[in-house]
């Protein structure tokens, strides 16, 4: 673990995912802040988790609202803390487009810093949170799709999980028929009441009255089906509407996920930072397969060394990315916190020691 020469405050921020919440990490950040605080001398740890917000609309506008949050925190703290001398530093830590939203944090600063800076600090100028003396660590993703997310996504999964549902649907089907039947039945006795009482018309028009019945019988159920459809829309026409801003205003906060040239330059300014640290772990299932089934694109080869994989053992991508922090689906998890914690320590050895260039 790091050694650091002076006494520090470390602020664990942990961010949120698309339509994630303030227990995605479920105790991670509790063990996280136990381990560090018992294992690193002269260090304060603190695990703080951005409350929950809503993933609509532009991701800018989170991460605006993200950096005006953590500022006034590291403020009360700091104001708490005014008779102590402990530099804070701090530690980003995302899950999904939460690891995006915590590295345009970051290079908000470094333009905001940038455009204060004359010429001063050089190259291994400490990273410090906008209008705060906190000296920014790095980040640490898990399963960001900072390169997108994998096409196969929408092939091998999206198949799997249509077929799941396929079946299921089918399981009912033998109940829908009996309630289609049980309707039928009863507009044909319904019909065959009104009949004459003539014995030749009778015996002349019973199959037809039967097909009948049960045409205008399937017929009428379409129709109430389709007129309770029609009603139920009107009546409701407010909030569909609502509805379909609100799908496409989540649409607007992934829809950073298909800009590939804004994609790649973020990860590339990212890393030419020299004294902010980053690592993303990456969900890979252990499922036998002919390509590697992550949830994540993955990154081109000279990014590779800021990526490592999480085996999992769940069903498919999705299942895997969202349970990163379960331990009964994620077999990998107390390896996953050990190897976190590595990362961890290479960061903050690197302000114990004033490198002028993080370890990858």
């Amino acid at each position: 673990m790091a050694s650091l020469n002076r006494d520090k405050r470390l602020l664990l921020v942990f961010i949120h995912g698309f339509r994630g919440d303030d227990v995605t990490f479920k105790d991670f950040p509790e063990r996280l802040r136990t381990v560090l605080t018992n294992t690193v001398p002269r260090l304060d740890v603190e695990a703080l988790v951005f409350p929950k917000y809503e993933t609509q609309g532009e991701l800018s506008a989170a991460v605006q609202r993200f950096c005006l949050w953590l500022q006034d925190h590291i403020k009360q703290s700091q104001q708490v803390h005014s008779n102590q001398q402990a530099q804070t530093l701090i530690l980003l830590v995302g899950h999904s487009m939460g690891g995006l939203l915590a590295a345009d944090a970051i290079l908000h600063w470094q333009s905001k810093q940038s455009s204060m800076i004359d010429g001063i600090g050089g190259s291994n100028h400490v990273l410090r949170v906008e209008n705060t003396t906190a000296a920014v660590v790095g980040l640490v993703a898990f399963d960001s799709p900072f390169y997108g997310v994998n096409s196969t996504l929408w092939t091998d999964t999206a198949v799997e999980r249509a077929t799941e549902i396929t079946s299921q649907v089918h399981s009912y089907m033998p109940a829908l028929t009996t309630v289609g039947t049980a309707a039928a039945s009863w507009f044909a006795s319904s019909n065959s009441s009104a009949t004459t009482t003539s014995a030749a018309r009778q015996a002349t028009t019973s199959t037809a009255s039967r097909w009948g019945a049960a045409k205008w019988g399937a017929l009428a159920i379409g129709g109430l089906a389709a007129s309770a459809a029609a009603a139920a829309t009107y009546a409701h026409r407010d909030k569909i509407q609502t509805g379909v801003q609100y799908i496409t205003s989540h649409l607007e906060f992934v829809g950073a996920l298909v800009r590939k040239d804004e994609l790649e330059t973020r990860v590339r300014q990212l890393t030419a930072l020299p004294t902010v640290g980053f690592h993303c772990f990456y969900v890979q299932l252990e499922r036998q397969s002919l390509q590697r089934r992550t949830f994540v694109a993955l990154p081109p080869p000279n990014a590779e060394r800021y990526f490592s994989p999480i085996h999992s053992a769940a069903k498919d991508e999705v299942q895997g990315h969202i349970t990163i922090f379960d331990p009964a689906v994620n077999h990998h998890y107390y390896a996953l916190g050990d190897e976190t914690l590595e990362k961890i320590a290479s960061m903050l050895q690197f302000h114990a020691d004033g490198l002028t260039t993080l370890p990858d």
